[in-house]
């Protein structure tokens, strides 16, 4: 009998080691090293999408036998993207928008999930309803 493949999140987010513990399967979480950087034009689907596949594939590449999990989100406020703050600064401005909003605003995070099954099989990237 053929021992199952390690399990591996690229990701260092407290929030999805927490989703994936759920499962009680055995699991390490490694950072990935990607560039997160936005691509002019590119929706927030597309980057999420493109984000969680660039993880996944940097994670494979250095531990090609197990099945990588690859994941990432977007924040949207008012069509703009939220990007992660960097600065102090970054993040008042961010949170004076977020502040002004009214309820009807729509504040999205679209998921994405980029998965492997097989070794040498390409990653499918997945978007999350």
């Amino acid at each position: 009998m053929n021992p199952l493949p390690e399990l591996i999140l690229a990701s260092t987010s407290p929030y999805r080691r927490q989703l994936l513990e759920r499962l009680r399967l055995p699991f390490r979480a490694i950072a990935p090293q990607v560039d997160e950087a936005h691509c002019s034009g590119e929706a927030a689907a597309e980057r999420a999408a493109r984000l969680a596949l660039a993880k996944a594939e940097a994670v494979s590449a250095q531990y090609p036998g197990a099945v990588v999990i690859g994941s990432d989100q977007v924040a949207l406020c008012e069509g703009v993207v939220l990007d992660k703050q960097g600065t102090a600064a970054t993040a008042v401005a961010q949170l004076h928008r977020l502040s002004r909003l009214r309820c009807s605003a729509t504040r999205q995070r679209p998921p994405a999930v980029a998965e492997r099954a097989r070794e040498h099989q390409p990653y499918r990237p997945t978007r999350l309803q």
